[in-house]
């Protein structure tokens, strides 16, 4: 297995990342601090200009020079412009009561949940962050990304690293409109690697 040394700018503070493993989580590894949210390639919060080096990202056209830490390997050594967080930022997971509303299907054969939330978790949200359902146990292991919000109604998808499970889990789901079921909204920066 080969590693790649990734360098910060402006720090300067560096550390070693193995290239079957992504950027923020070899930073992590190493108690190195990044911002991040979703942790998926979607919300932007992990982005950094790529100074020098050869990465992977799937969405990555070499253009823009803005990488997404979280998806992005290195394939050689790399410089990336990004600014450190000075302590692990530690925020606790968050449960609540979820009313089904309802399982849309959408042009790319996937499916978005519909949740109605109580005023008190709105206020833990943004698009981008992630969520999973903890009951009915049958639905825990879906991983939930928030797509859209719209007062107390929010839409979520399958995270990308699982789009074939919703079908069957939302099918699943979709048995129980109008029933509570319970959530956990992942804290935005706790759950790095």
């Amino acid at each position: 297995m080969t590693s790649h040394l990734i360098r910060l700018h402006p720090s300067g503070r560096s550390f070693l990342a193995r290239d079957d493993e992504n950027i923020l989580a070899a930073a992590a590894r190493h108690s190195v601090w990044l911002p991040a949210s979703c942790k998926s390639g979607r919300c932007g919060s992990c982005s950094a200009k790529l100074i020098s080096g050869e990465i992977s990202d799937p969405a990555y056209d070499g253009r823009a020079n803005s990488v997404r830490l979280c998806v992005t390997t290195a394939r050689s050594d790399v410089v990336v412009d990004v600014e450190e967080l000075d302590e692990r930022p530690v925020k606790p997971n968050k449960r609540f009561p979820a009313t089904v509303v309802n399982v849309e299907a959408v042009p790319d054969g996937q499916s978005n949940l519909r949740l109605r939330l109580p005023r008190a978790a709105l206020g833990n949200l943004s698009d981008g962050q992630s969520m999973k359902i903890t009951a009915p146990v049958s639905l825990a292991e879906l991983p939930l990304i928030v797509s859209g919000r719209e007062g107390n109604i929010v839409t979520v998808e399958a995270s990308g690293d699982h789009p074939g499970a919703s079908v069957d889990a939302m099918s699943s789901i979709a048995s129980v409109v109008g029933a509570v079921i319970q959530i956990e909204i992942l804290a935005c920066l706790s759950e790095i690697q």
